[in-house]
């Protein structure tokens, strides 16, 4: 009888510490927090890539010689800056 309520008690004793560690603060919701961190890391980190791609493009355009690189230099100039070009004229209506 003794042996039964030793195996009893292990067993029981068993359960709880593995319902501890798979359900403790740090196991298992833990780790669902930490993957859930991952995922929201991996998306900005795609969408920081992207922006570095834009910007490096944008940096070759101002960098370069060519007529596109030009004509984005005056949309920048016009848009960003006011500027107008030199067969132009500004007129103001008040």
């Amino acid at each position: 009888m003794k042996l039964q309520h030793m195996t009893a008690f292990l067993v029981a004793v068993s359960i709880v510490i593995f319902g501890y560690t798979l359900l403790g603060r740090s196991a298992l919701p833990g780790y669902w927090s930490l993957q859930t961190k991952k995922f929201n890391l991996e998306e900005k980190v795609a969408s920081l890539e992207t922006e570095v791609l834009e910007q490096r493009k944008k940096v070759n355009l101002l960098l370069n010689k060519t007529t596109h690189s030009k004509s984005y230099l005056e949309q920048i100039a016009r848009n960003e800056y006011g500027f107008i070009g030199k067969k132009e004229s500004l007129l103001l209506l008040q």
